[in-house]
């Protein structure tokens, strides 16, 4: 319900309810200045996750020659970095200690009258929305932007009852921990996508493409087994050297960076450019360029572009049959890296280097020149697909953030209404993570694994290719695992062909399962190597080992029908989920039974909507994981 508004007098607060009113800072806080005069107390600095305590051992950050000039700090203080209002922050503390005198420290003057938790947002709402910097005076490049005390204490604050102001602290606190609830697993998310990026190239150029090739050991130990048709061979019979100089210096400048590799200096920041190329190595596009000191780092890559580079780092050209973008890619693995680390010489940190006479020693392995081709092309287009990834979710972890400084900006200034006892929705434009990340580029033995494990686990004297079909659907559309697959809205509910390829797998390709097919069913039974599939799922699925086995049992207890119920409602609950706006049961279950097949009408509505309140108990709700299915 909405309520009248009227406009405060202030610019920062704009419109407030009527009954809000409004009141200098002063009338509602004291600035304190307590000198310490002792050593002995907690060390507090503000920083922007907070009041912390700070570990003087570590000589990190800022040190005071004598902390016995800081200033005491009691609980439920507030304390304010007002020397720096565009990085700084404001928080209430949770600990007693000392701050640095530069702060300042101010307390409620009626802790009784006033929620102390609604005015830190306030403040920190003033903070994220630069009001507090828009009073500000001193050098603002500088780091030195104050607020002025007479500034701060004539502030103009809203003032109303207790009872509100703790409702909307409460409202801030639930719907805070929620965003940042999610920007923290958005933010792990992308740390999982930068290693399954890195173990997709390890993997490809250590092993190759074809998951199913015979294997022998390379006699490196170092390297391990590779594929059979695979050769080792050193390193110098691979690349030559390029010591070709700039003689007149009007090449293009080029720099190396680790984070984005070959780049014209022209684009980046560099305080003392060289102010001559002359006798600078001279590359040329796709010449494989190290940086001999920072080798070791992975500080190396195939340039994009023609130009000079510093004279003390050295260029490679491939030699025939040596693709120089695979040996990027192999020489950055771990293992790679390890062998350069152990090459590297010189008198310490920063000054060792790694020679082209020792990188010419060093032994790798590697497939023929096409195959190379083959395998850059693929880590290329995976790699940008991941990067992709990566850049949705720093996008979704802006859009929350900047949504939760709107936020709370809203609650603060009365614009939401949330009351004493009213609480309104609010959307939170939440973005699946998505896809769930495997140890793996090989998406369908992947998924011919997992088909192992429910085969394995499950009834087996139940279990036959329909039931099958529907469990592997809930478990790759409810983790969120993206076998690229295509399901299409079948008789017996959510079909892809990709079953038959598992199968083929699992029984023709790796012995694990024996598929029994009679005219009325398939069924499945172990095979002699069984037992070497669950390497592999614990090498894929390790993370996600209790949920698959929390579906597992949850289908184990459903007859063939009921599973097909189950992935049915599943799959359109799911569709309407991708699709977003508001749906109910009844919506699902419409949809069932007018845009699937008309065998789903042999359940009657009632059935179907019991089975939805069984999947909402069992915690088997939908997320708008994968793709919508495709109604034929």
């Amino acid at each position: 319900m909405s309520r009248q508004m009227m406009d405060s007098g202030a610019d920062w607060i704009g419109e407030m309810p009527c009954h809000w009113e409004t009141t200098k800072l002063k009338y509602i806080f004291s600035i304190k200045k307590d000198i310490s005069n002792e050593l002995g107390h907690d060390i507090l600095s503000v920083t922007q996750s907070g009041i912390k305590i700070k570990d003087i051992s570590k000589n990190e950050g800022q040190i005071s020659a004598d902390y016995s000039k800081y200033q005491l700090v009691d609980i439920d203080d507030f304390v304010m970095n007002h020397m720096d209002l565009l990085t700084g922050w404001v928080d209430c503390s949770s600990y007693q200690g000392v701050t640095s005198p530069d702060y300042r420290v101010f307390k409620l003057l009626d802790a009784g009258s006033y929620c102390k938790e609604f005015y830190t947002y306030l403040f920190q709402a003033c903070y994220m929305n630069k009001v507090f910097y828009g009073l500000g005076q001193g050098v603002s490049n500088l780091g030195r932007w104050r607020l002025q005390t007479d500034k701060f204490l004539n502030f103009i604050l809203p003032k109303f009852p207790l009872t509100e102001q703790q409702a909307i602290a409460e409202y801030l606190d639930h719907r805070c921990a929620e965003i940042d609830n999610i920007i923290k697993n958005t933010k792990s998310s992308i740390e999982e996508y930068k290693a399954y990026k890195q173990a997709v190239i390890t993997e490809s150029v250590s092993k190759g493409l074809n998951p199913n090739v015979l294997m022998k050991k390379s006699g490196i130990e170092w390297i391990g087994e590779i594929p059979e048709h695979w050769r080792v061979t050193r390193v110098k019979y691979l690349l030559d050297e390029s010591k070709e100089k700039s003689i007149k210096g009007i090449e293009e400048p080029l720099s190396m960076s680790q984070q984005f590799g070959v780049i014209k200096s022209s684009e980046l920041d560099i305080p003392n450019p060289t102010s001559s190329y002359i006798g600078g190595k001279l590359v040329y596009k796709d010449f494989l360029v190290f940086n001999k000191l920072k080798a070791h780092l992975g500080v190396f890559a195939v340039s994009p572009y023609s130009g000079v580079v510093s004279p003390d780092y050295a260029v490679y050209v491939g030699k025939e049959g040596a693709s120089v973008k695979f040996l990027e890619y192999l020489f950055k693995t771990q293992k790679c890296i390890q062998q350069f680390k152990k090459y590297i010489r010189g008198v310490g940190a920063g000054l060792s280097r790694l020679y082209t006479s020792d990188l010419f020693n060093i032994k790798i392995a590697l497939p023929n020149y096409h195959e190379q081709v083959a395998i850059t092309d693929f880590i290329e287009k995976k790699c940008v697909e991941i990067d992709n990834l990566i850049l949705q979710k720093k996008q979704l972890i802006s859009e929350l953030e900047t949504y939760k400084k709107s936020l709370i900006y809203e609650c603060v200034t009365g614009k939401l209404n949330v009351g004493v006892t009213e609480t309104k929705q609010i959307s939170i434009p939440i973005h699946p993570i998505f896809p769930a990340l495997l140890a793996t580029n090989k998406k369908r033995f992947a998924q011919a694994v997992l088909a192992s494990k429910v085969i394995d686990v499950a009834h087996t004297s139940q279990l036959g290719r329909v039931k099958l079909e529907k469990i592997l659907y809930t478990i790759e559309t409810h983790i969120g695992f993206d076998f690229d697959t295509d399901y299409k809205r079948q008789i017996a509910g959510p079909l892809d062909g990709s079953i038959y390829q598992c199968e083929n797998m699992i029984s023709q390709r790796n012995k694990w399962f024996r598929i029994n097919v009679t005219k009325s069913s398939v069924k499945y039974s172990p095979a002699k190597d069984m037992a070497n599939y669950k390497k592999y799922y614990q090498k894929y699925y390790v993370n996600y080992a209790g949920e698959i086995d929390r579906i597992i049992n949850i289908f184990n207890s459903l007859s063939t029908d009921e599973a097909e119920i189950f992935a049915t409602l599943y799959a359109s609950w799911n569709d309407f989920v991708i699709c977003g706006g508001a749906f109910t049961d009844e919506d699902i279950v419409s949809d069932v039974l007018n845009n699937w097949h008309e065998s789903k009408k042999r359940f009657s509505k009632d059935t179907w909507l019991h089975a939805i309140e069984q999947m909402k108990q069992l915690e088997l709700v939908p997320r708008g994981y994968g793709k919508k299915t495709i109604i034929e």
